[in-house]
């Protein structure tokens, strides 16, 4: 069976972030075209991201392309100014960014810009990112344009609406005794919880969503912001061991949910040997989504039962309903009556609203209750979670509600969707809390997402002449592997009953399958096994989750499973440079696979050695997987 080569392994287009680390005072900053991250001092997050976003009519990013760019570093401050173009279809916009770090812990980012062309926008504007790590639940200062100040607080729970509005100004204590002050001009910002989309920040930005959009821009029309950015604190060279601590928590184990994979979106079709590959996973169950407003969708009830049927998997059947809901109902019932496919689960959606509207409850949940009873019933969104946060389903006789996340709604590069995977545990919590402590599944997590949810409530089958939007080629990467380990600890730590993780073969699946739809772009052989796989293999329903913590969890992270003999570890390295870990809390710690770069190997389930050091070393973008005795 023939494999990607190594070299191919991360993904030909997503090559490693390139940050250069500078100073500014006692602050450390990353800085990479045009963008600053991890604002830090002492190690502590302060800022998490500031950059400049244009959003076209549909909320879509609009590329940028840096034409010059200097740099200029004076021991303990800097001075960055670049020419940035940023270019789409009609869009044509040019903006000149001024970036200064003084040695008085003193951050200015101006931006001034003209649009080239007559085009409509969403935003335009320098956006800053707060870290929840370091600002969830601390009290905050607003400042308004009319010199009035107020008391707010950055939210615990997901905020469904924007928590801080008209700000001209913000301040903080990151600590006891220092504190964080912001000042904004050249336009009204207000603050949104990002996590509503489990990106892992609070955002602040510009203009105010409640002003109508989109906005014609005129040819011409000139757009000017800045922010200054001033924080106290003392340099403490003392900022810790470079070595990670990773250990269980004491605690009640928790039960294993539902795991689960997608039907294949892919024109191919799944082989026997790929079928015995899967079955040998963790997967308990097959999600598989109709669009019963559509003509056709029997074809597609067909693939989902002829998949099921190979993978011997009760269905999770996601219903999508359009404006004639009894009678979808009943041409749906009578085509399962001569093909039935063994159920799950089943999820109640809507083409027109973005979370279940009332009348597809009432009107079709019985229906659903009487043709199969003991079946269980759920509701909710079918795309994130701001949808289930700002308009919740009724949720008295559901069994379950659910939800989708993906990484990627506003940022795309590797350290914004390793940062992002916190934020699902926060999603998941805060679902609990909107739903009265309903069951919760997430359905599905995918690594890019299916569709732009400010357009649309479902995904439509993509065109195979081209690569299609959902497929990120770091699915068949170390990348993933290591990006699904951090997303695992999230969701198996939150107690949810269900999750659901990418597809069954192809682009953006477990394995690649008979071909790639573009093979120079995806560069994945036929019948390659993704890394990723690997994972779902040593996974099994019968452990328990034990709750664990890391000392640097955005550098590696990882989950323990347990059942009645042994443990399991699975570890992995976010980042491009070796990491050391202390495991000295496990007994008898034996190698079970490693995925990196150097030995990628796809041979039996225990390549197993035992580990005589309790401190181990993860290369970049390593997962390794240890198995532990009490």
């Amino acid at each position: 069976m023939p494999y990607t080569t190594l070299q191919k392994l991360h993904g030909s287009d997503c090559p490693f972030p390139k940050y250069k680390t500078l100073r500014a005072g006692n602050l450390t900053v990353e800085y990479s075209e045009g963008t600053l991250r991890n604002i830090s001092i002492n190690g502590y997050e302060v800022i998490r991201m500031i950059y400049v976003a244009v959003r076209d009519h549909a909320w879509l990013n609009v590329p940028q392309k840096i034409l010059t760019e200097n740099i200029s570093i004076s021991g303990k401050e800097f001075v960055i100014q670049l020419s940035v173009q940023y270019s789409k279809n009609e869009i044509e916009f040019l903006s000149e960014i001024r970036i200064t770090g003084t040695s008085q812990n003193i951050l200015s980012y101006e931006m001034k810009g003209s649009a080239q062309t007559d085009f409509l926008k969403n935003r335009i504007g320098i956006c800053l990112l707060h870290p929840p790590e370091t600002c969830r639940g601390k009290e905050c200062i607003i400042a308004h344009p009319d010199g009035t100040t107020e008391k707010r607080m950055f939210p615990e729970k997901i905020a469904p609406h924007q928590p801080f509005k008209n700000i001209s100004g913000m301040s903080w204590n990151y600590d006891r005794s220092n504190k964080v002050t912001l000042q904004f001009k050249g336009d009204l910002f207000e603050t949104e919880d990002q996590r509503n989309w489990t990106d892992a920040s609070y955002k602040t930005y510009s203009t105010p969503l409640e002003i109508p959009f989109p906005v014609l821009l005129k040819k011409n029309t000139k757009v000017s912001q800045s922010v200054t950015i001033k924080i106290d604190g003392k340099s403490n060279s003392s900022c810790g061991s470079e070595i990670i601590n990773f250990f269980p928590l004491n605690g009640p184990d928790l039960p294993m949910p539902s795991l689960g994979t997608c039907v294949s979106s892919a024109v191919f079709e799944m082989t026997a040997r790929e079928a015995e590959l899967l079955k040998r996973t963790g997967f308990r169950h097959l999600r598989g989504e109709i669009l019963l407003f559509e003509n056709n969708w029997s074809l597609r009830y067909r693939r989902i039962l002829n998949e099921a049927v190979q993978l011997q998997l009760p269905v999770v059947l996601c219903l999508v309903f359009g404006d004639n809901c009894r009678g979808e109902w009943d041409k749906f019932l009578s085509i399962y009556k001569e093909t039935p496919v063994d159920l799950s689960s089943i999820l109640l959606f809507s083409r027109d609203h973005k979370s279940t509207p009332p009348d597809i409850v009432k009107s079709i949940l019985p229906e659903v209750k009487k043709y199969f009873p003991g079946i269980r019933v759920g509701a909710g969104t079918n795309c994130n979670f701001a949808e289930l946060n700002r308009m919740t389903p009724s949720s008295g006789s559901l069994d379950f509600l659910s939800f989708a996340i993906h990484p990627q709604e506003h940022a795309n590069d590797d350290s914004t969707l390793f940062e992002n995977m916190t934020a699902q545990r926060d999603a998941i919590n805060s679902a609990f809390a909107v739903t009265g402590g309903k069951k919760i599944h997430v359905s599905p997590v995918t690594l890019k997402r299916r569709f732009n949810a400010n357009m649309i409530n479902y995904e439509l089958p993509y065109n195979t002449d081209h690569m299609p939007d959902q497929v990120d080629v770091r699915q068949m990467s170390l990348f993933a592997a290591a990006w699904t380990v951090g997303s695992l600890k999230s969701v198996l730590e939150s107690g949810i009953e269900s999750v659901t993780y990418y597809e069954t073969i192809g682009e953006r699946g477990i394995l690649m399958g008979k071909r790639s739809l573009q093979t120079g772009l995806f560069p994945a052989e036929e019948y390659t096994i993704f890394p990723v796989y690997h994972i779902f293999r040593l996974i099994g329903e019968s452990y328990k989750i034990v709750k664990s913590l890391s000392s640097k969890p955005l550098v590696v992270d990882g989950f323990i499973l347990k059942n009645e003999d042994h443990g399991l570890i699975f570890l992995a390295n976010f980042t491009t440079v070796p990491q050391s870990i202390n495991l000295n809390r496990f007994n008898k710690l034996i190698t079970v696979r490693r995925i990196n770069s150097v030995k990628f190997n796809y041979g039996t389930i225990r390549d197993t050695h035992a580990v005589s050091r309790r401190i181990i070393r993860l290369l970049p973008y390593e997962t390794r997987i240890l198995q532990f005795t009490e």
